[in-house]
């Protein structure tokens, strides 16, 4: 048997207790390291408005300042801000520009967990020890960070068994001087459960980190803090404007007219198909434009201008019109009505109200009028592709909501299917996706604002409005999987002249809603737009829009039917998308009711 021998070397010996060593002296000083990354304990107050000082206390912030720093919301105060600086307290002035968020304190031993704080400019007051009776008080926030999309449970008491007025607000993003939150939206399908002590909603578009706020019908309560990411890229809302915006609708009884006083000219009326055709019968059209002419003769006058017209028969009983609200959302915040004039009672909704009135006098009208105020601003977007996730974790009911053919977008048409084949192929990512539909628009299409067409026939004839682009990338995107709506409402010129236009929203997973305007794009509103944008319209209106815009609606408002027995009549081509514009009652006569465009009174 072969005999083993060991042979001792104490130089080779002495390699692993060397490399021992090394290793341990290693470990020592990453875990001396690691335990000397600061740590946050508190912030107090926790709520406070700039100009205010407050306390950090925690541990390893370094016996003075140095290198050393603390960021809110994003943001480095400047070295004036720092009043006192210790190893576990750090005091400083808040800055003016500081806004509700995340605070970190950063070393070079590495940055420190996070805590929420608040500017209590835009948020509420922290109750008091003993809330009063019946006010929501939230006691958390699940999970403490989360996208924008996806599914937050908020846990409390006093929240009512139902939702009924309640909402819930987060803190808006960008400029929130004017309008610190954005609401969960309903219509978005954004409240999922909503109990006595149990909330679960959607994080909305266009929300920002700091105090979630529940309101009730017994009033709001303290926020609690949620930090909101948005992991594909950022969204700012910038070039504030405000607007002054007057719009009406008229509800006319004409005289009786004579055929020989016909004119072909002034508005047509008529109920034209969602595809934007033509009233079947022109001689009535022509009546109606007279009829409404003559209604409004000895009285005072407004230019009707391209109306929209519904002509409705009923010589008596009720007339409702649901007038278009302007729209309120991260992009356009603070409305507020300077002056309205109604004939009747109305009952709101969030983007229309219903206004209930009996049938004028003969040759009489009466007018619905709202003057508006509110701010503008541009959305821009910087998105990375990769960043995209390929699924959504919004709920089943908002894809299917903005993925589904409705009156305007015919999803399941066999053209619209093999198109968005050809030009999407296997692609998975959204974004891109987007991309791609929205490069084919503009290769397919020519502008031509005085044509409207269907997208199965827009494709066809390669031509069409803003309305026809919006209605084609939007049908081609939600073919694909891409949640994707209609914006509608006016562009506003340098000379505050309103220009009827449509545009699109597409949503992507972790980010909401990216704007995009097709048209614009492809120069169907002017030359002008290229000192608005930079001088590159086609490569702006993708992923951005500027801030000369009125929304008014974005997909379609669906509306209840209010008048009992009422049958409803649509306009021609009308501004804002609703499913429900007028209902009447009563027997045969007729009534004309007109929208003319919107009045940019003011901008300022």
């Amino acid at each position: 048997m072969p005999a083993f021998r060991f042979h001792f070397s104490p130089r080779s010996a002495l390699v692993p207790v060397l490399i021992f060593l090394i290793l341990g002296t290693a470990l020592g000083v990453t875990v001396a390291i690691s335990s000397r990354t600061p740590v946050i304990h508190a912030i107090s107050p926790r709520f406070a408005e700039p100009g205010d000082s407050i306390t950090i206390s925690g541990r390893h912030f370094g016996d003075e300042r140095g290198r050393n720093s603390v960021s809110i919301a994003g943001r480095t105060p400047t070295q004036s801000a720092y009043l006192a600086w210790s190893d576990t307290e750090i005091q400083m002035r808040l800055p003016q520009s500081v806004g509700s968020g995340v605070v970190y304190v950063t070393t070079p031993q590495g940055r420190s967990n996070g805590v929420l704080f608040g500017n209590s400019r835009v948020v509420p007051d922290s109750p008091p020890d003993h809330p009063l009776p019946g006010i929501p008080v939230i006691n958390s926030v699940s999970p403490t960070s989360a996208q924008v999309g996806s599914t937050v449970t908020i846990t409390g008491r006093f929240f009512g068994p139902t939702r009924g007025p309640g909402v819930v607000r987060f803190p808006a993003s960008g400029d929130n001087r004017f309008d610190p939150f954005v609401e969960v939206s309903w219509r978005e399908s954004g409240y999922l459960e909503w109990s006595e002590t149990r909330i679960r909603v959607v994080v909305p578009d266009g929300a920002a980190s700091g105090p979630i706020v529940v309101e009730t019908d017994r009033g709001s309560g303290a926020g609690h803090p949620i930090e909101i990411t948005t992991p594909p890229g950022t969204k700012t809302y910038s070039s504030p404007t405000t607007f002054a915006v007057q719009y009406r609708v008229r509800v006319a009884t004409p005289k009786p007219v004579s055929d020989d006083r016909v004119e072909d000219e002034g508005p047509t009326a008529g109920t034209d198909t969602a595809d934007g055709a033509e009233a079947a019968d022109s001689a009535e059209a022509a009546d109606s434009a007279e009829a409404a002419d003559d209604a409004e003769a000895g009285t005072d006058t407004a230019d009707n201008g391209d109306a929209a017209v519904a002509v409705v028969e009923n010589p008596q009983g009720l007339v409702g019109v649901w007038l278009p609200r302007i729209a309120v959302g991260p992009a356009q915040r603070a409305r507020q009505v300077v002056s309205e004039k109604a004939p009747a009672t109305f009952e709101r909704d969030a983007e229309a109200e219903f206004v209930r009135l009996s049938r004028p006098p003969l040759g009489e009208h009466s007018d619905i009028e709202r003057t508006v105020l509110f701010h503008r601003y541009a959305v821009e977007t910087v998105i990375v592709a990769a960043r995209v996730e390929e699924r959504y974790q919004a709920p089943a009911a908002f894809i299917q909501q903005y993925t589904s053919a409705d009156a305007y977008l015919p999803v399941d048409d066999a053209t619209i299917a093999r198109t968005v084949q050809q030009v999407v192929g296997n692609q998975r990512n959204p974004y891109l996706k987007a991309q791609a539909v929205f490069s084919y628009v503009l290769a397919r299409l020519g502008p031509d604002p005085d044509v409207t067409l269907d997208p199965v026939a827009a494709i066809s004839e390669r031509r069409g409005d803003a309305f026809t682009y919006a209605r084609l990338m939007t049908t081609l995107l939600r073919r694909a999987g891409v949640p994707a709506r209609i914006v509608s409402g006016f562009f506003v010129t340098a000379d505050l002249e309103p220009v009827r236009h449509h545009w699109l929203e597409f949503s992507i997973p972790g980010f909401g809603w990216v704007p995009a305007d097709p048209a614009a794009a492809d120069g169907l509103l002017g030359e002008s737009l290229s000192d608005l944008v930079g001088g590159d319209p086609a490569r702006y209106y993708f992923g951005n829009v500027d801030n000369r815009r009125i929304e008014f609606t974005r997909g379609v408002v669906e509306l209840p039917s209010i008048l009992r027995n009422g049958r409803a009549m649509r306009p021609e081509a009308p501004y804002a998308l609703q499913s429900v514009y007028v209902e009447y009652t009563g027997p045969e006569g007729m009534i004309v009711v007109s929208w003319p465009d919107v009045s940019v009174i003011g901008e300022y």
